[in-house]
């Protein structure tokens, strides 16, 4: 029958995709009955759909982490599976399975499309309809970026616990088939810059998202390594950031807004905007702020803990200590010409 014939053909897809990401085939074929079959490995878990609707969407930094590492996991399995010319087009949560002892699963891969038939596009409309990319609703051809976009779809669904087109599956075809971009829901607790790699993924035109899973991939592995995924803090004008001669174990990278930097006995010695970096030698060094930041108009500031900008500098001994070197050499040079301001990117505060 063709549900038997289409059943053995995912058989013979999973066959080929040696990946841990994706379950393993041992055995497939048609019984004595003429009933056809796959063996394949038994996985204890939920799919991410459930596990979702279980527990909401993460509100902590460390649960949207988590959601980063399971996915970032997914996109590996995918790029393996596109180097092998297969498309899955039918990513979703509920086709992530999450083992009870955290191993991760790209499951279903019945609407799976090879390389021969990326060109051709589909014949009838397949997938599911909130997740499905723009060119999967209109029958045009396929790559890799169709994944990209399902992934993206994802991400959306499990960090803001929805998914990205809402209403029946005609609304959601039809708002795919009109390229209608995916907006942000008001009031979402995703960081911005995730965010705007979410969007991305979903871009309507497959040419304006990233290339592969891979480079989606390395684009997560860039948030997770950088501030995008800190906790925020606001301050309003006047208000102190650090103060000179206080202890502090926390850096900050401006995203809005403009900040004075002050030193007893001098006065304004710079002013700050977007993308600076400011406070990162106290917490390398163990020492005290050096001068205070004051904000000059509201400023919207990332915060990163001491501990973890202390990792991401750890080099092992030698290296800490070149590190260390270079940031005493530059305060006593301040405190020895401290009428001159500092050299544009280091502030010893």
């Amino acid at each position: 029958t063709e549900v038997g014939i289409a059943f053995l053909r995912e058989a013979q897809t999973l066959a080929k995709l040696d990946h841990p990401g994706i379950i393993p085939v041992y055995d497939y074929g048609v019984d004595s009955g003429y009933r056809p079959y796959i063996v394949m490995k038994r996985i204890e878990g939920e799919d991410l759909a459930s596990w979702v609707k279980a527990v909401g969407p993460p509100r902590t930094l460390a649960q949207q982490v988590r959601v980063l590492d399971l996915m970032r996991r997914v996109c590996d399995a995918l790029t393996f599976a596109h180097s092998r010319g297969v498309l899955h087009t039918d990513l979703k949560p509920g086709n992530l399975m999450l083992g009870d002892h955290g191993e991760i699963y790209v499951v279903d891969w019945g609407n799976a499309v090879h390389r021969k038939r990326w060109k051709r596009g589909l014949r009838a409309v397949s997938g599911t309809p909130s997740y499905m990319s723009p060119e999967q609703a209109r029958g045009e051809s396929l790559s890799p970026r169709t994944d990209v976009y399902g992934l993206g779809a994802c991400l959306y669904t499990l960090l803001v616990g929805r998914p990205p087109r809402q209403g029946g599956a005609m609304t959601a075809v039809r708002s795919a088939s009109n390229r209608e971009p995916i907006r942000p829901p008001a009031g979402h607790e995703v960081p911005p810059g995730l965010m705007r790699t979410i969007l991305w993924a979903l871009a309507p035109e497959p040419a304006d998202r990233p290339a592969s899973a891979r480079a989606l991939a390395e684009a997560l592995d860039q948030l997770r390594l950088g501030a995008f995924m800190a906790p925020r803090i606001t301050v309003t004008p006047g208000e102190d950031v650090v103060r000179q001669g206080d202890p502090g174990d926390r850096a900050y990278v401006v995203e809005a807004g403009e900040l004075e930097v002050i030193q007893e006995g001098i006065g304004r010695i710079r002013v700050m905007g977007k993308g600076e970096v400011f406070g990162e030698l106290a917490p390398l060094l163990g020492g005290t702020r050096t001068s205070t930041v004051r904000a000059l108009t509201e400023a919207t500031l990332a915060v990163v803990d001491g501990t973890q900008l202390r990792n991401a500098l750890d080099m092992g001994n030698l290296g800490g200590r070149f590190v260390a070197a270079l940031a005493h050499r530059l305060i006593d040079r301040e405190r020895t010409t401290a009428d001159v301001p500092p050299p544009d990117g280091f502030l010893e505060l």
